[in-house]
């Protein structure tokens, strides 16, 4: 099965699978503006997190410094 193109801009940037999956379904506008909201919200709290552990990482680095130990664990 070919993919075809889409093109999104604005906020459905980056959700051109959820729009492709649901173009040919009944479903109305609402309901793909709902599942385009949740995976942006799925996608936000993904980069929290990854920023959490990042923040994290430099504390126990910068740590590691203090202490005179050079090695940081991931």
């Amino acid at each position: 099965m070919a993919r075809e193109t889409i093109r999104v801009r604005g906020e459905y940037a980056g959700n051109a699978d959820i729009i492709r999956s649901l173009r040919n379904n009944p479903l109305t506008r609402e309901n793909i503006d709902s599942r385009i909201q949740m995976n942006n919200l799925i996608r936000q709290q993904n980069w929290k997190d990854t920023s959490a552990h990042t923040a994290n990482v430099l504390k126990n680095f910068k740590t590691s410094l203090h202490n005179d130990d050079l090695v940081a664990t991931v």
